[in-house]
């Protein structure tokens, strides 16, 4: 989510110096509009779509050997377990509570509330104004005629000028024709989004700029209005600067304003050829193409997948996720393995482990070849392990589990062959026998059952030499596997 809002306000700016540097300048004034309301949300949007890129292989492992990896640390083994609370109690504890993150939360939330708070207030003052003030239509608009010295300005389709002024017709046409701009068009309903949006996300530090910007179209659009017909420039631009003084309405409507005046001044003198205007809004299209591919997730999607109805917690572990918590960072039993509700004693404890380090090997302390435990230590081995809590269970370096569902029949496609047939960094597998790829060459894909392509991690044995396990069984073969895996699912595996 974090990297989602980044790139949000990575997007959002980028699209913004593109406005300064290709949009700014020209007479465009109704396609800049759109551009700068689309680039907020396209930025805001754009994050949160994903692109699947395909490729033939996917994280389901088969040869556990090559990619599961057990912590190392004797501290972890050699800890005495705790004493085992009673059923009615719960023990909780706070080490590991990230306080920064409810302090952002708590910050975030209150810039939130206070940006809405002065959102709705403007709303409501505008609402008393108008219901204070003096009503009447003209040119599918309304006016509202208040005791205040405020510029004209316009929000929606209302149109506030003082009341003495209008009474007395000192009020222009054009100035009148300016607001009428903004209240057809409704430039407000940009400003109100904007408003939201800079409510929601104020931690993008772009939204005032895009604002800005917006509210300076809007003027550039009502000054083209209201010089469309008149030939006399030169009038309109003393009228501005007679009528705009540093009395303003408020912040969520169209106004006169002497910091924008200089700009809009400069601004009506200015014309865009129209063969430049057609190039510039086509340019604007790969910018958009451009920042899609930049700032959308990508994900992966892979064409072959092993399903299983209820995978074994030992092969999500060879799938190399490390999303792993602080508290159980091994969760490799199966759900519905056998375990007791007030757990083993200390001392059948103390006997699993002095039972298990009997077959530690080597400095980095891993039980290389668990084939090498007899079956009188396995079979005590099984009957402590069933007797632990979950916890307890879960606590151990050496664990019993389900082997679980066999994996469904999954036929490889012949683009799948293909690449592994050529692949110098895959390692094809056909019924448990290591073949060389080209082998791949005398089947087709209906030839097998099963195929099971593997990501290696980073820790894998061969992972500087392969990247990829491919295991494949033909169909007679997977047919003999499936039902062993079906007898022996509800077996118990270390």
């Amino acid at each position: 989510m974090i990297n989602n809002l980044i790139s949000f306000s990575l997007c959002s700016g980028l699209l913004l110096i593109i406005y300064q540097m290709l949009l700014k300048g020209k007479t465009l004034y109704t396609f800049n509009r759109y551009y700068l309301l689309f680039s907020m949300l396209f930025s805001l949007v754009v994050p949160f779509i994903g692109i699947e890129s395909n490729i033939p292989i996917v994280d389901v492992i088969k040869p556990v050997k090559d990619a599961i990896t057990f912590p190392s640390s004797k501290e972890m083994w050699l800890t005495e377990p705790q004493p085992q609370m009673p059923a009615s109690h719960t023990v909780t504890t706070n080490d590991h509570i990230n306080y920064w993150r409810y302090c952002l939360l708590a910050l975030y939330i209150s810039g939130v509330l206070i940006l809405l708070f002065r959102f709705v207030r403007n709303l409501y003052i505008i609402k008393s104004i108008v219901k204070n003030g003096e009503c009447l239509s003209y040119e599918r608009a309304r006016l509202v005629l208040v005791e205040n010295s405020h510029t004209p300005h316009t929000f929606l389709n209302i149109i506030f000028l003082n009341k003495h002024d209008y009474h007395s017709k000192n009020i222009e046409k054009a100035i009148l024709k300016h607001e009428l701009t903004h209240a057809r068009q409704l430039h407000s309903i940009d400003i109100i989004l904007i408003e939201l949006l800079q409510a929601v996300c104020w931690f993008n530090p772009f939204i005032p700029f895009y604002r800005k910007a917006i509210e300076l179209n809007h003027e550039f659009i009502a000054d083209a209005a209201a010089i469309d017909n008149t030939t006399d420039i030169t009038s309109y631009q003393y009228l501005l600067l007679n009528t705009a003084n540093q009395s303003n309405g408020l912040s969520i409507t169209s106004q006169f304003n002497y910091l924008i005046i200089k700009k809009r001044l400069i601004m009506m003198t200015r014309s865009t050829p129209a063969i430049n205007a057609i190039w510039t809004k086509i340019v604007t299209v790969p910018v958009f193409i451009s920042a899609f591919l930049l700032f959308c997730s990508k994900t992966e999607a892979f064409t072959v997948f092993a399903s299983v109805k209820n995978p074994t917690p030992i092969i999500e572990k060879a799938l190399g996720d490390t999303t792993s918590t602080k508290q159980s960072p091994y969760k490799l039993v199966a759900s519905n393995y056998p375990y007791t509700k007030d757990g083993a004693s200390l001392a059948a404890l103390k006997e699993y482990q002095q039972t298990v380090e009997k077959y530690f090997e080597g400095t980095d302390r891993f039980i290389k070849h668990p084939a090498k435990i007899t079956v009188e230590d396995r079979a005590k081995l099984e009957t402590i392990f069933k007797s632990m809590s979950r916890a307890q269970q879960e606590n151990q370096m050496l664990m019993f589990t389900y082997q679980g569902e066999p994996l469904k029949a999954k036929h490889p496609s012949q683009a799948d062959l293909e690449i592994w047939r050529t692949s110098s960094t895959s390692r094809v597998w056909i019924n448990d026998k290591k073949v060389n790829n080209s082998e791949l060459n005398n089947y087709s894909p209906s030839d097998f059952g099963l195929a099971i392509p593997t990501r290696l991690t980073k820790k894998s044995i061969n992972y500087k030499k392969y990247r990829y396990e491919i295991t494949l069984y033909t169909n007679d073969y997977y047919a003999k596997l499936y039902k062993k895996q079906m007898d022996e699912r509800y077996l118990s595996v270390m």
